[in-house]
């Protein structure tokens, strides 16, 4: 910061011995900011003897923006020192400087110049008859802290007010690193004031450029990300008036939607950095139903989408929970966006043990797309899957199936018939038919998915190893081992291109194939594979029980996440003979 900008602050106590050690503590909490140049410190203790040292002494209180009494029986019993605070305190009257009282040790500071001023401690108790001295060193520090944060945004905002209203918009947001692109991308756009600066990159840069010069944030030249000094941000959250957060808060939430980069998985590094900005976004909304408005849910869906792509379904929940109830009631039950956060609540409930809640959830989110949008809408289609895998990860089959036997035409019709969501129902839908023994109608499903599949020109190589993996199994079951052994080891070639050697995919695969050719005697080509498959389960066992216990503890015994990785687990231990 330029010397001239920097605040002067004026620290005046009694110079006695016994004040001594207490000033010490005080003034110590004031040097940090002096060496990074925000503030000129100037300690006044002992009275001044020589003329030239009385006139240094005057010329510093002449500048100081703030003065800091330390209050003390030793300092009030000094008369040059009350005539000085009763002069100082006609400057604070009249708004030339800003007057802190600290009190020290106990004195009757309330009947001085000061009385009717709040101290730090702000219960008037002196430091040095405190039962928790340091508590009370905490309270001065905070005080301090927000006064001189305080001072520097009104120097600021004196000098250049379209630059402390940038700094001000972002002392709102979280104590987090700001992605650069929320004022390019996200501020630039709102009806606001600040829009035309966001806009305008040079103008921008300029401004950012002077504030870093002035120690107010730090700009990292790599990433752009900007973080405002945390002196300015105690003191304008802590500060700021009810009604002036208010008008802050929805331009956040409306910067922050637009800022959105989309959920593909190039955008994640920087969602990462937006959001502890949308969780502290987040919290008002949950406090503040003024906030609940529609970008407002947009910012939770947003925000929830995120960390339901990462696997931390816990955390989303609340989210999609207070989206949905948001746009429940601002846009009607019945509207189509109030149908997407059916469906993503649903989704994590799923995912977090509670399916029996998301079961209801999407039959709602299914209802409305179908009246909104039609049967052959690809949301509709993409519902109608979630519901119908729910009821079969369930094992309530006899629900699934009437829902399966719709989606497999419906995802022919709207994706194509070599789509994976396609081709993804069919064997669905072929596993259906297979668990409620209906076995040759399940084979001819699974042999249309895997022609078709072999059609496709690119196909997920992990849909057509479970295709291929299904379908032996099931040839298996009805005595064609002829077939099933080519397409076990087809399985296994894709698993092992694909996934490599140590995937469970490939493991489970030569598993499979080792039993098969143990039922058809070739033991001798058996024994290699097991060798192989078990190898792999001694490197795989360990990973599958830590797996399982974090999804017990997590989800429950009972969520088809866990059973799924305990029937892993499962057929990962060494087979019986």
């Amino acid at each position: 910061m330029r010397t001239s900008d920097m605040i002067t602050v004026f620290c005046s106590w009694s110079g006695t011995a016994t004040d001594g050690p207490w000033s010490e503590q005080v003034l110590t909490m004031l040097k940090p900011l002096a060496a990074q140049n925000l503030i000129a410190l100037w300690e006044g203790g002992p009275p001044a003897t020589e003329t030239a040292a009385a006139q240094e002494r005057a010329q510093a209180l002449a500048r100081s923006a703030l003065f800091l009494v330390l209050l003390s029986p030793d300092y009030l019993a000094a008369p040059e020192r009350v005539a000085e605070l009763e002069q100082v305190w006609r400057r604070h009257a009249g708004g030339e400087l800003v007057l802190i009282p600290v009190v020290l040790r106990a004195c009757a500071w309330r009947e001085s110049a000061v009385g009717d001023l709040t101290p730090l401690p702000v219960d008037g108790q002196a430091l040095a008859s405190r039962d928790d001295p340091e508590e009370g060193l905490r309270q001065v520090e905070r005080g301090l802290r927000c006064a001189l944060g305080s001072l520097l945004f009104a120097r600021l905002r004196q000098r250049d007010a379209s630059a402390a209203e940038l700094l001000r918009f972002c002392s709102c947001l979280a104590p987090a690193p700001i992605p650069e692109s929320l004022l390019t991308e996200g501020l630039a756009r709102p009806s606001h004031p600040l829009a035309a600066l966001a806009a305008d990159h040079s103008a921008l840069m300029v401004t950012l450029a002077a504030l870093e010069a002035d120690g107010l944030l730090t700009r990292d030249p790599q990433s752009g990300n900007l973080q405002v000094h945390e002196l300015v941000r105690e003191a304008l959250t802590e500060h700021l008036p009810a009604e002036e957060l208010t008008a802050w808060q929805p331009l956040a939430i409306e910067a922050l939607v637009t800022a959105y980069p989309g959920q593909q998985p190039e955008h994640w590094p920087l969602y990462e950095a937006l959001l502890p900005h949308a969780l502290h976004c987040a919290a008002w909304i949950a406090r503040e139903p003024a906030l609940q408005t529609a970008p407002a849910a947009s910012l939770l869906e947003q925000a929830g989408t995120y960390l339901r792509q990462h696997g931390r379904y816990q955390e989303a929940v609340p989210l999609f929970e207070r989206a949905l109830s948001i746009r429940e009631q601002v846009l009607g039950p019945e509207h189509a966006e109030t149908a997407t956060s059916l469906y993503d609540l649903a989704f994590v409930y799923r995912f977090a043990g509670r399916s029996s809640e998301a079961l209801p959830l999407l039959e709602r989110a299914l209802s409305i797309r179908e009246q909104a949008l039609g049967p052959a809408h690809p949301l509709t289609v993409t519902t109608l899957e979630s519901l119908a895998f729910l009821h079969m990860s369930t094992g309530r089959l006899t629900t699934a199936f009437p829902l399966l036997e719709r989606l497999a035409p419906l995802a022919e019709q709207v994706f194509g018939p070599s789509n994976p969501k396609t081709l993804s129902a069919l064997n669905t839908l072929a596993l259906c038919y297979e668990r409620l023994d209906r076995l040759p109608e399940a084979c001819t499903l699974f042999e249309r998915a895997l022609a078709l599949c072999e059609q496709a020109h690119q196909s997920p190589p992990s849909l057509m190893a479970t295709l291929l993996h299904n379908l032996a199994l099931l040839y298996r079951r009805l005595g064609h081992t002829t077939e099933s052994l080519a397409l076990l080891e087809r399985a296994l070639a894709v698993c092992e291109q694909t996934f490599g050697p140590s995937d469970r995919r490939a493991a489970t695969t030569l598993y499979n194939l080792a039993l098969l050719y143990r039922d058809l005697g070739r033991r001798e080509e058996a024994l290699p594979l097991l060798e192989r498959a078990l190898g792999r389960r001694e490197e795989a066992l360990p990973l599958l029980e830590r797996a399982l216990a974090i999804y017990e503890r997590a989800a429950g015994s009972n969520h088809p996440l866990t059973r799924q990785v305990r029937e892993t687990y499962r057929q990962f231990q060494p087979a019986e003979d």
